[in-house]
């Protein structure tokens, strides 16, 4: 606590107001838990405590608000990466729109059903690697192969 010139004896004086905020364990486990499932900041804060502002939850929490967020969108993008790698053709579709760019409206029927093969060759090879093979070894021939 700062200290008054004017105390002679030089003791820390409550300058009145509230106390310095100080997040508990459970406050940051929470926060982070609230920030993955998607709550807005203002939720959050109200949740904490007796409420505290969005400010307060900015500076104590950046770190759980941040991690928050990034171990749900990993625990999603898991769930749809073995989704489409069982072969779901919605999970499918939506990833080859979102995560590589792709559009079906631009693409002919034969293209279209080429990108599939490509997606599922490159699912085929998942056990090897987490990423795909080189595009090279991917590209599907007129052929078909």
């Amino acid at each position: 606590m700062p200290l008054l010139a004017s105390n002679d004896n030089f003791e820390p004086v409550n300058k009145g107001g509230r106390p310095p905020f100080e997040p508990t364990e459970y406050e940051r486990m929470e926060v982070q838990c609230l920030s993955g499932l998607g709550l807005p900041k203002v939720d959050i804060a109200a949740r904490i405590g007796d409420g505290i502002a969005e400010e307060t939850l900015a500076r104590y929490f950046k770190k759980e608000l941040t991690r928050g967020r990034s171990y749900a969108n990993e625990e999603v993008a898991e769930a749809l990466f073995d989704k489409a790698a069982k072969g779901d053709i919605s999970c499918l579709i939506w990833w080859t729109k979102t995560r590589m760019g792709w559009s079906d409206s631009s693409r002919g029927q034969e293209e279209t059903a080429n990108l599939v093969t490509t997606v599922r060759r490159c699912i085929e090879h998942k056990g090897k690697s987490i990423t795909c093979l080189p595009n090279e070894s991917l590209a599907v021939k007129s052929d078909g192969t």
